[in-house]
């Protein structure tokens, strides 16, 4: 069957939105941290490189739909989780999402092209375009399927805790600054720490599907305590910067990865192993991530005016 009027609704449902602010606070980031280094914040340069990162985001999200449709048949979405659900009630859906999935990823990849082209910026950008929309096509679709080889975990802090805030960077600077690379770290261990909080509540569900995630092999007791880990780490770290540097910025970056900190230390003191526990959990943690995210671009803003 092919979609229809009535299905505009569940085809919109199928590309999760809400999810796209993930994508929009790390591509902001990376823009206000190229700031910091002395580039300008153009308007344009910054709209149309979102306008880029958005569409190869969303195609994400539909082709990943559409491609774990086996495994999500074994677990319900929740906050955080599990897909969007809609091809699970609408699978004459699939081929849309397919063709939908194309298109946006095509659009993606053209526009970084033009861009790349009339700012005559190196060929490493248009690169950067086509790479990232092919690590979140192969995230789950065939014959490479990333999350189900156990390289889930790589993809996703590749592409959450790098490829995105370098989207923003890499726009407005047109190469690396050095404040990136300086944060760098922590964003790659607070990304590590969030796709296992993501993983937590479908670790039955992408056992039975056959997916190799972290969770599905080693249980949540282990992924617990990385993500406690990770949290530990960002905030050692962004201290050390603080103490190095004596800058304002790092203060407040530390003190608002205290929240990350408590959410990780929780998840090891009350053991969320049940998949309700575990799906509140990632809820909590994935939020204090979010918050740290949007903390440190309203703090880099305020800093730069």
């Amino acid at each position: 069957m092919s979609a229809g009027c009535s299905d505009i609704i569940p085809i919109i449902r199928l590309g999760r939105f809400r999810f796209l602010l993930l994508g929009l606070v790390l591509y902001l980031l990376g823009a206000l941290l190229a700031a910091c280094s002395g580039c300008p914040l153009h308007t344009g340069k910054l709209a149309i490189g979102y306008l880029i990162l958005v569409t190869g985001h969303l195609s994400m999200h539909y082709s990943n739909d559409l491609f774990d449709y086996e495994a999500d048949l074994h677990t319900n979405p929740n906050a955080v989780s599990g897909g969007s659900g809609i091809l699970r009630d609408y699978p004459h859906l699939r081929l849309a999402a397919l063709y939908i999935a194309l298109c946006l990823a095509a659009f993606s990849i053209v526009t970084g092209a033009v861009f790349t082209w009339y700012y005559s910026y190196p060929p490493a950008y248009i690169g950067l375009v086509i790479f990232s929309n092919l690590l979140g096509w192969y995230y789950a679709a065939p014959p490479v399927r990333l999350s189900y080889r156990g390289l889930g975990e790589i993809a996703t802090v590749l592409g959450v805790g790098v490829l995105m805030p370098a989207a923003g960077a890499l726009t407005i600077a047109g190469s690396v600054p050095p404040a990136f690379l300086v944060f760098l770290p922590v964003l790659v261990l607070y990304s590590t720490s969030f796709i296992l909080s993501v993983e937590l509540p479908d670790m039955e569900a992408d056992r039975a599907a056959g997916k190799r995630t972290f969770i599905a092999r080693k249980g949540r007791s282990a992924g617990l305590v990385l993500i406690a880990g990770a949290n530990l780490l960002a905030t050692i770290y962004l201290l050390f910067l603080w103490l190095i540097t004596a800058q304002a910025l790092y203060l407040v970056a530390s003190l608002v990865s205290v929240l990350l900190l408590v959410a990780g230390l929780l998840g090891i003191a009350r053991r969320p192993t049940a998949g309700v526990a575990a799906a509140g959990f990632a809820k909590m943690s994935v939020g204090c991530f979010m918050v740290f995210l949007v903390a440190m671009d309203v703090s880099i803003a305020a800093f730069l005016r």
